[in-house]
Order: structure tokens, then sequence, then C-alpha cells
């Protein structure tokens, strides 16, 4: 591997290693404060969900005692239930229609201690049919709403419904009603990470695949279906998708970061090399050329760095080889001269 090879791959490792553990940890960072800030959103939405619910409930427990309250103490009520007067009857039948539009809700509903609808706002022509559905619940509605799925000759209007009791001549009636049922309005948010999903029966007990997860669970009730589940829950969710999108995004700008940072790196460690490795280069090959019989290679130059000091130094060792050589050369011939004396002394004698 060459030195100029070498010089390339040290710069792109010290440019690629920092920029590297700076990527992974800002990511590292920045995803486990998204998660922390998600894990915030989605519980301050389910307290919200929960307070919402809970006003919902109490506003509409309220209503329901203003309306018990209303009929205990009417002299119509009074005429329909003790007299039967034809017009008592008619007012009562009509008293949950009409009640229930001033009040803006969705179901309404009276029935006596034996079940039977006695005036019905959401389905008029119930009254004097039995349904005890919700009965049992209504001592449980003091302290949960209950969602209900009520009988309407369109089909079914799904509201959160509360029940309220009233006596009257020894009896005891029930009065059940409630607002229509919006997820959307109840939960209020408008954080695209935070959903909210409505899930009847076994769907709502199934395991939890979110990364956050929020339950609150409600009574459930379905007048035409007595094999319907008992209970509701809402789900509220973070969804993965605009967090994923942000990482994702974010990724790719790490990513285009990484290679233009080791683009102009492996540039300048490229310009750095070639530049340090020519003089390198054509000091080698002044180098090469230097021999016993051709000492004439000029190593001088006006750099002051590393590469100046060694070719001065070689400058100056073939200064010292080309003197020795003169010197042993001069040896030689006054060696010969010597030799040639003595043989023509000898000679002579």
């Amino acid at each position: 591997m060459s030195f100029r090879t070498r010089l390339v791959l040290a710069f792109g490792l010290v440019a690629l290693v920092p920029l590297t553990v700076l990527v992974v940890g800002v990511r590292r960072e920045m995803t486990a404060r998204l998660n922390r800030q998600a894990v915030s959103r989605v519980d301050a939405q389910a307290d919200l969900l929960r307070n919402n619910l809970a006003r919902l409930h109490q506003a509409t427990r309220d209503r329901l005692r203003r309306y018990s309250q209303e009929l205990a103490g009417s002299n119509q009520f009074r005429l329909a239930m003790m007299a039967g007067d034809t017009g008592a009857r008619r007012w009562l039948i009509d008293w949950a229609v009409s009640a229930m539009e001033a009040s803006q809700f969705g179901m309404l509903q009276v029935q006596d201690s034996a079940g039977m609808i006695l005036s019905s706002g959401h389905f008029r022509n119930q009254f004097g049919r039995v349904d005890r559905v919700f009965e049992p619940w209504a001592e449980r509605s003091a302290a949960n709403g209950v969602l209900i799925d009520a009988t309407t000759p369109d089909g079914h209007i799904r509201v959160l419904a509360a029940m309220d009791s009233f006596q009257f001549a020894g009896r005891r009636y029930l009065v059940t009603g409630g607002p229509p049922f919006d997820l959307a309005q109840v939960i209020a948010t408008d954080d695209p990470e935070v959903s909210a999903t409505l899930a009847l029966g076994d769907a709502a007990s199934g395991p939890a695949t979110d990364p956050v997860l929020a339950r609150i669970t409600l009574p459930y009730l379905a007048q035409l279906d007595s094999t319907s589940p008992d209970a509701a829950t809402i789900v509220v969710t973070r969804l993965p998708d605009p967090m994923l999108a942000l990482r994702r995004s974010v990724d790719r700008w790490f990513l285009a970061a990484i290679v233009i940072v080791v683009s102009l790196s492996l540039a300048l460690a490229i310009g750095i090399a070639a530049r340090v490795s020519r003089p390198l280069q054509e000091l080698a090959a002044k180098t090469e050329k230097v021999d016993l019989d051709r000492l004439e290679q000029d190593f001088a130059t006006d750099r002051n760095d590393e590469i100046g000091t060694l070719s001065r130094l070689l400058g100056g060792m073939t200064t010292r080889l080309r003197a020795s050589t003169e010197r042993i050369r001069d040896a030689e011939r006054r060696a010969v001269t010597g030799d040639l004396a003595r043989q023509v002394n000898h000679d002579i004698k």
C-alpha cells in the first residue's frame, strides 16, 4: 500500500469516525426525546379524555336529575299514573321527545319498576314495551357513564348515557338518556400522533402492540342484542407514522451529510497526498540515479520543510561521496605510479 493511499484512508477515517459517532448520538438522543414527548402527549390526551368523559357524564346526570325532579313533581305525571287520564298519558308519551330536543340528547327514556317504557324520545312508538336491559346498570351509572346503542326507527344511535331514578306512589321510575357519542369530539385533539379507537368485547382486552397505550373502559349496552359484550374500551394510542417519517427524513439528511463530508475529505486528502508525495517521488527518482560513477545529481532546494531537509542531506551525502571518490581515485593513481616506479627501478638494476 502506497503512502498516498494510506494518507487518503487516514483522512477518510478521521472525517468519517467522528461524524458517524455524532450522527448516531444525535439520532439516539432525538429518538429518546421524541419518545418521551410522545408518551407525555398520549398521557395528556388520556387525562383529557377522562376529564371530558367525567364532565359529560356529570352534565348528563345533572340534566337527568332535573328531569326526575320535574316528573316527580308534575301534576300531569300524577294524572297519567294515578287517574289514567288520556290527555295526561299522551303528554307523558310525548314528554321525552320534547325534553330530548331541548337537551340535545340522542336518547331519553322513562320506565317504571316493571321495565315498561312510559316515554321514549329517540323512538316514540316504543311506549308500552317492556325493556329491562338498563335496570341492572342503574346503580353503576352513578360512577361511570354507560355506552348505549339505543334503538331508533332508522336503526340505532350510540350515546354516552347516564341513569337516574325517582320515587312516586311507592314505585321506582328510571330515567335513562344521554348525548350522542362522538369519539373525535370527546378526545378533542389535533395531535397527528395521537389516535383513539373504540373497541367492543374481546377486541378491547387484546394485547397492546403500540409502544404507548391508554385504555378507558365503559359499560356497554345494546337494546336489541342481549348477547352483546358488556364493556367497551376507548384505546388511546400513539401513531408511529409521523415519528417514523421524521426519523427517515433525519436519516436522509445525516446520510447526505456523511456523503458530502467524506467526499470533501477524500478530495482534500487526495490533493494533500499529491502535494506531499510528488516531491518525494521526485526526490526518489533523483536518488535512484545516484551512482559512484554518476554523482552529479543536484539536490539543491529552497524548501524549508522536512522534504527540503532530506533533499539537502542527500545533496550533502552526494558531495561527500564525490570527495571520497576523488580521494580514492587519487590514491589509486599514486599507488599505480609507485608500483610503476618500483618496476622501472627494478628493471634498471
